[in-house]
C-alpha cells in the first residue's frame, strides 16, 4: 500500500536526517522540504539542487510541472517501486492540508515529530547565531502542532541518533521495513530537495565537489565543517548536554509542558498526555491567524521568486 510520511519538527531539530534515514530503503523516496519547492520565500528554494548530486537531474522540475496539489501522486506514477515517501517540509499548515487532500485521494499518512530538548536546540541556534531565537520558535512551533487534527508520534532526536531501538520504533509506528543498515542513509541516492547540510553532506563523497559545497554552506551557517573523520559517521554532539552557555528561561508557562506532551507521544510508549496537551494548544482564533500569516508569507514569496527565477 502506498502512503506518505510526514516529518514534523522545529528548524535544527534533526528532521532532515530523519527523512533521509527513513526514506533509506529500495520502496522509499525523500523529498525533504518540498513545501518551498512550491512555495519559495528564499533565494536558494528556486532551482534547487537535488540532493542527488546530478547537475542536470530532471526530477523535481518534472515534478513541478504537475504542481504541489499532485506532487505525491506523480512521485508514485514516477517511480513505481516506490510505496511510501517522506516530506520533511515541517511547516504545520502544509502537513495538514496535504494530510486532508490525501485523504480525500484515499493515500493513507503518518506523522512523525522530531523533537530537541530546549539545551539541545538553544544550542544548535546558538551554532547559527541565532542564540535568542530558539525559545518563541521552539515553544509557537510545537503549539501549533499540537492544536492541529493530527495523529502522531514523537521520537527524540538524542535516541534517533544514539538508540538502534529508537529507529526500529520510529519504523514500526510508520509501518515500514527496519533493518540496522538504515540509518547508512548515504548509501542510497536521494533527490531530496533543502534541509540542513550537516545532514546532507553525508551523502557525497569526500572527494566530490558537491561534498565541498555542502561543507562550505555548513562552515558559512555555523562556523564549523564535516571534518573527514566524522564523515558519514552521525552521532550526537555531547556539547549539547552542557548548559553552561545557552539562556534557557524555565519561567516559561509552554515549555514543562511541552516536554511532558513530546515524552509522552514517543513512539516507544504507550500513553498520551492529555492534559499537557490542553495546556499547550492554541485557542482556534489563533491557529486561524497564524495559519493566513502562513499563507500570506507564501504567496508574497511566490510573487517575488516564480519559478522561472535563476538563482
Amino acid at each position: 500500500m502506498q502512503q506518505v510520511i510526514f516529518v514534523g519538527g522545529t528548524a535544527y531539530s534533526g528532521s532532515t536526517l530523519a527523512d533521509l534515514t527513513i526514506g533509506n530503503d529500495p520502496a522509499g523516496f525523500s523529498c525533504g522540504e518540498v513545501v518551498d519547492f512550491f512555495n519559495p520565500t528564499r533565494p536558494h528554494h528556486v532551482n534547487p539542487i537535488c540532493g542527488c548530486g546530478v547537475a542536470q537531474c530532471q526530477t523535481w522540475p518534472s515534478l513541478r510541472v504537475h504542481g504541489e496539489e499532485r506532487v505525491y501522486e506523480s512521485i508514485f506514477e514516477m517511480h513505481p517501486e516506490v510505496r511510501f515517501i517522506v516530506d520533511s517540509s515541517k511547516d504545520p499548515f502544509w502537513i495538514a492540508r496535504q494530510s486532508e487532500r490525501l485523504r480525500r485521494q484515499q493515500i493513507p499518512t503518518r506523522h512523525i515529530l522530531i523533537w530537541k530538548t530546549p539545551v539541545e536546540i538553544a544550542r544548535s541556534y546558538q551554532k547559527r547565531g541565532h542564540a535568542r531565537d530558539w525559545q518563541k520558535s521552539w515553544v509557537n512551533y510545537h503549539r501549533v502542532y499540537a492544536s492541529l487534527e493530527l495523529e502522531w508520534r514523537s521520537v527524540a532526536y538524542s535516541s534517533f541518533v544514539s538508540e538502534p531501538s529508537s529507529l526500529a520504533s520510529v519504523c514500526s509506528w510508520l509501518g515500514i521495513d527496519y533493518s540496522t543498515e538504515k540509518a547508512r542513509y548515504w548509501e542510497k541516492r536521494h533527490c531530496i530537495l533543502g534541509g540542513n547540510h550537516s545532514a546532507r553532506v553525508h551523502l557525497h563523497d569526500a572527494e566530490s565537489a558537491e561534498f565541498g559545497r555542502s561543507n562550505s554552506i555548513l562552515r558559512k551557517d555555523t562556523g564549523h565543517n564535516i571534518a573527514l573523520e566524522k564523515h558519514r559517521r552521525v552521532q550526537l554532539e555531547v556539547a549539547a548536554n552542557s548548559k553552561d552557555d545557552v539562556a534557557i528561561d524555565d519561567s516559561s508557562p509552554y515549555v514543562r509542558p511541552i516536554l511532558r506532551m513530546l515524552s509522552s507521544f514517543d513512539v516507544a510508549g504507550t500513553g498520551r498526555d492529555v492534559g499537557a496537551i490542553r495546556e499547550v494548544k492554541m485557542s482556534p482564533t489563533e491557529v486561524h491567524l497564524r495559519r493566513l500569516v502562513s499563507r500570506y508569507r507564501q504567496y508574497t514569496g511566490r510573487r517575488r521568486y516564480p519559478p522561472h527565477y535563476k538563482s
